[in-house]
């Protein structure tokens, strides 16, 4: 065998070829089909010489079009050929590995002429099953194209069939398939028939429940708007100080955050440093009650009017 031809003959079939199953009454087996016009004639005998099959006639020649040669694969010569290539494949490794599901699951039926098989019920149904996936596969049209998943989304499972199926088949499995087993994501999405998990949100900070701006709700917020607890704003205080944010927050002369009298008009700027100088850290223990002076008023000294 010799790796470079194996590669060769891959990119035949990812670009020239169909993987098919050859369905029967009570019979199945993997099938490689390649057409190419005559001036590929040589190419497809030099792969006969190799790896087995037949080239034939295909399409007569017409005013439009050249003449069509085929080579054609069945039962274990595809599933050898099959095996060679698939290391290479990358458009269609996943047919290939359906077609040699099937066959891996034809050799495990019980003999009873020759190198015929006699399915038993469970291994012809699950051959049909196959048999509608590689269809699914291989079906033609345009494809709806979806738009690319959110980042960090790790892609886990396929819509195939009407089944979740992982992205890779597992071919040493018993069921010559790996179908969804766990169960869905926390946090996932689907999009283009294809399942996401995406990544958990993570908190602002390292305390639990916290907040690096707002401060922790307390039992004591229900005592209303004002300085409760240790001494700083209440949570309700504390939004309510948040104004509108407008378009000239985003101008340079905007940019310095500093704490403006209350009894001033108030800016975005204003209202975060103000939440942020005068935000407990939240306790582990959770806040206490105390009945400590509410803290000076601030200075009066900057009289910059506001943005």
């Amino acid at each position: 065998m010799n790796p470079r031809i194996d590669a060769y003959a891959a990119g035949l079939l990812d670009g020239e070829g169909c993987v098919l199953l050859t369905m029967g009454k009570r019979s199945a087996g993997p099938r490689v089909d390649f057409g190419m016009t005559e001036k590929a004639r040589a190419v497809l005998e030099a792969m006969r010489d190799e790896y087995g099959g037949i080239v034939a006639e295909g399409r007569a020649a017409t005013e439009k079009w050249d003449a069509v040669v085929t080579w054609r694969l069945h039962g274990q010569e595809a599933a050898r050929f099959l095996r060679r290539v698939l290391p290479h494949l990358m458009l269609k490794r996943e047919q290939a590995q359906v077609a040699l599901a099937v066959e891996e699951l034809r050799q495990q039926q019980p003999k009873y002429r020759g190198d015929d098989r006699r399915w038993t019920d469970e291994g012809w149904d699950e051959a049909q099953r196959l048999h509608r996936r590689l269809k699914s596969l291989n079906k033609k049209g345009p494809s709806r194209k979806a738009a690319p998943p959110p980042p960090g989304a790790t892609l886990i499972a396929r819509l195939v069939d009407g089944e979740w199926t992982v992205p890779q088949l597992d071919l040493f499995s018993d069921t010559h398939s790996t179908l969804l087993s766990t169960t869905f994501p926390a946090s996932g999405m689907t999009r283009g028939g294809e399942l996401f998990a995406l990544p958990m949100p993570e908190l602002p900070t390292d305390a639990p429940g916290s907040s690096s701006l707002l401060p922790t709700p307390r039992t004591s917020d229900t005592n209303g708007a004002g300085h409760h607890g240790d001494g700083g704003m209440d949570l309700r205080t504390t939004v309510s100080l948040l104004p509108t944010p407008r378009a000239q927050n985003g101008e340079e002369r905007n940019q310095t955050v500093w704490e403006r009298p209350l009894d001033q008009p108030q800016n975005l700027g204003n209202a975060l440093a103000r939440i942020g100088a005068s935000t407990p850290p939240p306790s582990p223990a959770g806040s206490t009650s105390s009945d400590d002076p509410p803290p000076p008023p601030p200075s009066r000294e900057r009289t910059d009017d506001p943005a």
